[in-house]
C-alpha cells in the first residue's frame, strides 16, 4: 500500500464528517492527527486553541495465513484512535468515541476512500472491527487531571484499488 491504515483512517474520519483536518489558521473541534500527540501547549496557544482532537495510530495487527494461488497474505491492520479532552464533560467524549464506535461497525462496510498527497490513491475499506470496548482514562501532567482520553481499537481489513 502506499499509505500507511492510519492515514486511511485519518481521510475516512474526515470523507465521513467523523473528523476534520488540521487548520492552523482556524482550528475547529476533532482535528485528526495522524501517527502523533500534539502537546498540550500547542492545543492552547493564544492563536491556536484546540480543546476536542482525534489522534490515529499505526498498531500491531494480525497476519492470518498465505492466499493461494497468489502467495499474498491476508492481513488485518492494527489501528487506534484517540479522543482528548480539555474539559470534564465525561458524555461529550464518550457520545463522540460512541458515534464513531457505531459508525465504523455500521456503515464502514466496502468502503472506498481516496488519500491524496501529490499522487491519488483508492482504497477498499472491507470493514473495522472492535478489539476492544471503548477505553476511558484520564491525562495527567504534574500529577493532575488535565482532561480526559477515550481509546478506540480495531483490526482495518483494506485493499489498494
Amino acid at each position: 500500500m502506499n499509505h500507511s491504515p492510519a492515514k486511511i483512517t485519518l481521510e475516512t474520519l474526515i470523507a465521513t464528517g467523523l473528523g476534520y483536518r488540521v487548520n492552523s489558521t482556524t482550528p475547529v473541534d476533532w482535528m485528526v492527527f495522524v501517527n502523533k500527540q500534539v502537546p498540550r501547549k500547542l492545543m492552547s496557544t493564544s492563536n491556536f486553541q484546540v480543546d476536542k482532537c482525534l489522534y490515529v495510530f499505526d498498531t500491531g495487527g494480525v497476519v492470518r495465513e498465505r492466499i493461494n494461488p497468489t502467495g499474498d497474505y491476508d492481513e488485518a491492520f492494527g489501528i487506534q484512535i484517540m479522543l482528548r479532552l480539555n474539559e470534564f464533560e465525561d458524555y461529550v467524549g464518550y457520545n463522540k468515541a460512541k458515534s464513531i464506535e457505531t459508525y465504523f461497525d455500521q456503515q464502514i462496510n466496502r468502503y472506498t476512500v481516496t488519500v491524496s498527497d501529490g499522487a491519488t490513491t483508492e482504497y477498499l475499506i472491507h470493514n473495522y472491527n472492535r478489539t476492544s470496548n471503548i477505553i476511558r482514562s484520564n491525562e495527567m501532567e504534574d500529577d493532575s487531571i488535565v482532561g480526559l482520553m477515550y481509546t478506540l481499537n480495531f483490526l482495518m481489513y483494506v485493499t489498494q484499488l
